[in-house]
C-alpha cells in the first residue's frame, strides 16, 4: 500500500451523513452512519443489521476501530471520502493505523466495475519509535446473506488460493423471489477472506469446516496473526465479496451478474485476490485523484466534495447484469421511494454519470427501456415508466401498469427518453443506436408534439408532489425532446424530417417563453401568476447545442433563484421548502456562471454537511430545516456530474476511456400463454377455508374444517389495486387453504398470485414462496423445487399465510400452467 493520502485541497472538507464502506449495488450497500467509525455500527442502506466490526489488538491490548463495543474505541484521527475509497487514521498505544476501504468500481471497465469486492488494507506504523506487536480483527453479520434474522444460514471454511475464505448462505436460497423497496438478499453466498500467511491459525475456523445456525446468531470471525511494527509499519488486508449468482429476472430470464460473464465464480475473483489488490488500489487512487481534479475544476471545492461522494452512491443503486447474449443491462433501483426497477425517471436524473464515462455504461442504463417498448408488451403511444418491481424486471407496474394511462407519465417519460438517446448520439457522434428503436422515437415524438407544449393533469418525475396541469417545466422538457428528435432525425440522414421538428420545436420554444413569463422568471404553471419553479430541464439546451431558448431566460430565472435561497439551498418550487439535490446541481449549471453556480452549491453542501439523518445522501430534502424528507439511498445522485458535461473536453476524454463496446442485445422472448389449472377470483369462484388467528402447527397439509370459516377468494380490502374481492379481511394476518386435484403435474407450474403484503405459500406442507411487499396484481410466480416435488396427481392442499402492514390489503392465489416461451 502507498503513504497514506494528505487531504486534497480540491475536495472541501465534508462530514458524510453516512461513510461509504462497502457499496456494490442495492443489496451489497454497507454505511457507517457516524463519521467516527468506532460509535455506530454499520448497516444496510434500508437499516437492517449488516454488521461489519473491526478492532484492533496492540501489545495484548483491545481496541475498536470501527464498530459498537464494551472495549475501548481507538482515537480517530481523520476521515476521507474518495469516489472509490473509504479512508480513516488511528492511533492508540504508540501506534498508527490507517483503514482504506477501497471498491473498485472503475467504470472504464464494465468487468471490473461490477465485481462485488471490496478490500479492507490496512498499515500500521509505530509513531512513538518503539516497536509493537499489532493484529487486526474483523467481525462480520451472516445477516448480511438473510433478509429475516431467523432464516437458516449455512457457513463454510475453506482455503481459495491463497487467501482463507469464510462463506456464508441462506440454507434455502429463494432465488428472486424477493422484491420490494426496503428488502435485502436471501440467495447467494457473502465471503470474507485473509491472507493465509497473515492469518492467525488459532481464531480461524479450519478450511473445510460447515455448521448451520440462525443469521442472527452467526459471525464470520476473521483475525490477522500479531505482526511486529515498528516505524517503517507492516500491511495487510482483508476482502469481502457477494456472489448472487443471479441478479435479475428479466420478463421470465434469471440473468447472471456482468461480472460472471465467461463462467467467472466468486472462486475466479478470490483466487486473484492479492494480484487483484496491488492493480486496483493503484488503479483507484490514480482515477480519484484526476476525477476530484476535473470536479474542482468545474465547480469547487464544495461541488467535488459532494461529487467525491455521490460516485458510489449513484453506481451503487443499481446493478450491472449480462443479457442472454452477454450485453450489459445496467438496472436501477428506486430505493425509499416504491422500489420500481428501471424507472425512466430515475434514469433520467442518474445518467450523466453513466453518460460521462461512455458508450457502453449509457446503452446499458437505456436499453431495458428501450427494448420494453418495443418488445410489443407495451401497449401505449408513450414511452414507459418502469420495468417492473426490483428485482423483477417483467413489465411496468407503476399506475395503469400495462392495463390503463392512470397514474402514467406520458409527457415526461417520452421526453426523458429523447433526450437521453439525443445525448447518446452526441457522444458517438453517431445516431446508430436510434435506428434500431426508430419506431419508439417517433412515435413518442409525436405524442409530444400533440401533448407536450401544455400538458395535461399528468404526473412528473416530481410526482411525490401530485398531478399538476400547464407544468412549465416539463413542456420545457417536451420542447426539448422534440429538438432531440430533431437531431436525431438529422444524424440518421432524415433532413426533411429534421428540418420539420426542428421548425415545431422553435415555435414551441417561442410560444413557451412568451407564455412562462410572470414579470422577469417562469411561472410554475401557464395559468398561475406568482408561482415559479427550478427548470433543471433546460440544461440540455446548452450541452447538446439546441439554442432553443434565449439566454436571457436562463439568466432570469437564475436571478430569481438567487433571491429565493433558503439556509439549505433553493427549493424545487413555490409550494413550499422542499429540494432536490440532483435538480438543484442541474439548476447550478443554467448560466455556466461561476457565482451562480457557487451560490447554489453552497446550500447543497451545507445540508449534506449537517443534515442531521445519518443515511446515504437523502436527494429530497428541506431547504429551511437540512432534513432529508423521504427518499435517500437513491442512484439519482448520479446526476451530480452534469456539470462535467458542458466541458466537450471533459466529457470526451472520460467517454474515450471505456474499454467495452455493445453490441446486439438479445431481444425480449414474447409474452407467455398462461393456461389456468386451478382457478384464483380474477377468472372464476374459488372457497377458502380461513381464520385470523394463528392455526396449529400442521395446517399447511391438513384440510380439516374445524375451527375455520369458509368463505370466497379473494380476501382484502376495497381499493386495493388489482384486486377481486370475495370476502373481507382487514386484519393484520390472516391464514388460508383450499384442496384442489391435478390430472398431471408439470415442471411449468407456476403460482397464480396477488399478495398486499408479506406471504408464505405452501403446497402439501412444503413452502413454495415466500416474499415480502406487494404485488398490484396477479403474477405468475416460481414454486421452490421442494414444493414442485410435493405436488401429486389427485387431491393437494394450497396454504397461505398473508400479513399486513400498511396501506391497501390482499391475497389470492390460484395455479397456472405456462404454455408459451419457457423461462430460463
Amino acid at each position: 500500500m502507498a503513504n497514506p493520502p494528505v487531504a486534497n485541497p480540491k475536495v472541501a472538507s465534508l462530514r458524510p451523513p453516512s461513510v461509504p464502506i462497502i457499496v456494490h449495488d442495492p443489496y451489497f450497500s454497507i454505511w457507517l452512519p457516524s463519521e467516527k467509525l468506532a460509535d455506530a455500527d454499520t448497516q444496510h442502506w434500508t437499516g437492517a443489521a449488516h454488521t461489519i466490526r473491526v478492532r484492533a489488538e496492540i501489545d495484548g491490548k483491545v481496541f475498536r476501530i470501527m464498530g459498537k463495543g464494551t472495549t475501548p474505541a481507538m482515537g480517530q484521527e481523520s476521515l476521507r471520502v474518495t469516489p472509490t475509497r473509504t479512508i480513516s487514521m488511528h492511533q492508540a498505544e504508540g501506534v498508527g493505523i490507517e483503514l482504506q476501504w477501497i471498491t473498485p468500481t472503475l467504470p472504464n471497465n464494465l468487468t471490473k466495475m461490477s465485481e462485488p469486492v471490496t478490500y479492507l488494507a490496512w498499515k500500521a506504523s509505530a509513531i512513538d519509535g518503539k516497536s509493537h506487536k499489532v493484529a487486526l480483527e474483523v467481525e462480520s453479520s451472516a445477516q448480511i446473506c438473510a433478509a429475516d434474522g431467523s432464516d437458516l444460514v449455512l457457513t463454510q471454511s475453506a482455503k481459495v488460493g491463497n487467501h482463507h475464505v469464510l462463506s456464508v448462505g441462506t440454507k434455502a436460497q429463494r432465488v428472486l423471489q424477493r422484491k420490494g423497496d426496503s428488502t435485502t438478499i436471501d440467495w447467494g453466498r457473502f465471503y470474507v477472506a485473509i491472507p493465509t500467511d497473515a492469518m492467525d491459525p488459532v481464531r480461524s475456523a479450519p478450511s473445510g469446516e460447515s455448521r448451520e445456525s440462525q443469521a442472527k446468531e452467526s459471525q464470520l470471525l476473521l483475525k490477522s496473526r500479531a505482526f511486529t511494527c515498528d516505524q517503517k509499519g507492516v500491511e495487510s488486508h482483508f476482502a469481502f465479496l457477494y456472489d448472487d449468482e443471479y441478479s435479475i429476472q428479466y420478463f421470465g430470464q434469471n440473468l447472471r451478474p456482468y461480472w460472471r460473464k465467461g463462467g467467472r465464480t466468486a472462486e475466479t475473483l478470490l483466487k486473484n485476490l492479492t494480484k487483484s489488490l496491488a492493480a486496483d488500489h493503484i488503479a483507484c487512487s490514480t482515477f480519484d485523484d484526476e476525477f476530484e481534479s476535473d470536479l474542482y475544476e468545474a465547480g469547487g471545492a464544495k461541488f467535488s466534495a459532494i461529487g467525491a461522494l455521490a460516485f458510489r452512491q449513484g453506481i451503487g443503486g443499481s446493478k450491472l447484469a449480462a443479457d442472454p447474449k452477454g450485453q450489459p443491462l445496467f438496472f436501477p433501483k428506486e430505493n425509499t421511494s416504491n422500489g420500481c426497477i428501471a424507472t425512466s425517471d430515475v434514469i433520467y436524473p442518474m445518467a450523466p454519470q453513466a453518460l460521462l464515462f461512455g458508450s457502453a455504461l449509457t446503452r446499458a442504463l437505456l436499453t431495458p427501456i428501450m427494448a420494453y417498448a418495443a418488445s410489443g408488451r407495451w401497449p401505449f403511444p408513450f414511452a414507459p415508466h418502469d420495468l417492473g418491481t426490483y428485482p423483477q424486471a417483467n413489465g411496468q407496474v407503476y399506475g395503469g401498469g400495462e392495463k390503463t394511462e392512470e397514474n402514467q407519465m406520458p409527457v415526461e417519460e417520452s421526453a426523458n427518453m429523447l433526450i437521453l438517446v439525443a445525448a447518446l448520439a452526441e457522444m458517438e457522434g453517431n445516431g446508430s443506436y436510434a435506428e434500431t428503436y426508430w419506431k419508439e422515437l417517433k412515435t413518442w415524438a409525436e405524442y409530444l408534439r400533440s401533448k407536450g407544449l401544455d400538458p395535461e393533469n399528468q404526473l412528473c418525475t416530481d410526482d411525490f408532489l401530485g398531478h399538476l396541469a400547464h407544468n412549465v417545466n416539463l413542456s420545457a422538457k417536451a420542447i426539448l425532446g422534440l429538438k432531440s428528435f430533431a437531431k436525431l432525425c438529422r444524424s440518421t440522414g432524415r433532413k426533411s424530417l429534421a428540418d420539420e421538428y426542428d421548425q415545431v420545436s422553435r415555435e414551441f420554444a417561442k410560444e413557451w417563453v412568451t407564455r412562462s413569463n410572470d414579470g422577469g422568471y417562469s411561472r410554475l404553471t401557464f395559468d398561475r401568476e406568482g408561482t415559479w419553479s427550478q427548470k433543471y430541464n433546460l440544461v440540455w439546451d446548452r450541452i447538446l447545442g439546441f439554442d432553443l431558448f434565449p439566454n436571457i431566460v436562463r439568466e432570469r430565472e437564475m436571478a430569481h433563484y438567487r433571491r429565493k435561497l433558503n439556509p439549505f439551498g433553493l427549493p424545487l418550487d413555490s409550494r413550499g421548502t422542499g429540494a432536490k439535490v440532483d435538480w438543484t446541481l442541474w439548476t447550478a449549471s443554467l448560466t455556466q456562471n461561476r457565482e451562480d453556480f457557487d451560490a447554489l452549491v453552497d446550500g447543497v453542501f451545507r445540508y449534506v454537511n449537517e443534515s442531521p439523518q445519518r443515511v446515504a445522501i437523502g436527494d429530497w430534502y428541506n431547504t429551511a430545516t437540512g432534513a432529508f424528507n423521504f427518499m435517500h439511498s437513491r442512484p439519482v445522485l448520479g446526476g451530480a456530474y452534469l456539470q462535467l458535461l458542458y466541458n466537450k473536453q471533459t466529457w470526451g476524454k472520460w467517454s474515450s476511456r471505456s474499454k467495452d463496446k455493445a453490441g446486439t442485445y438479445a431481444e425480449i422472448p414474447a409474452r407467455p400463454v398462461l393456461k389456468t389449472i386451478v382457478p384464483a377470483a380474477d377468472t372464476a369462484g374459488s372457497v377458502w377455508q380461513y381464520r385470523f388467528t394463528a392455526p396449529t402447527e400442521n395446517w399447511t397439509s391438513d384440510v380439516s374444517t374445524r375451527d375455520w370459516l369458509v368463505g370466497q377468494g379473494g380476501f382484502g380490502t376495497r381499493g386495493t389495486p388489482g384486486a377481486k374481492l370475495g370476502t373481507v379481511w382487514n386484519g393484520s394476518d390472516i391464514w388460508l387453504k383450499r384442496e384442489f386435484e391435478l390430472t398431471e403435474t408439470s415442471e411449468n407450474l407456476k403460482l397464480w398470485l396477488h399478495h398486499d403484503d408479506d406471504v408464505e405459500v405452501y403446497i402439501n406442507g412444503v413452502l413454495a414462496i415466500k416474499r415480502s411487499g406487494w404485488t398490484t396484481d396477479y403474477e405468475a410466480m416460481d414454486i421452490s423445487t421442494e414444493a414442485r416435488k410435493a405436488l401429486r396427481k389427485g387431491k393437494n392442499v394450497l396454504a397461505i399465510h398473508c400479513h399486513q402492514n400498511a396501506g391497501g390489503q390482499y391475497i389470492d392465489a390460484g395455479l397456472v400452467r405456462e404454455e408459451g416461451p419457457k423461462r430460463k
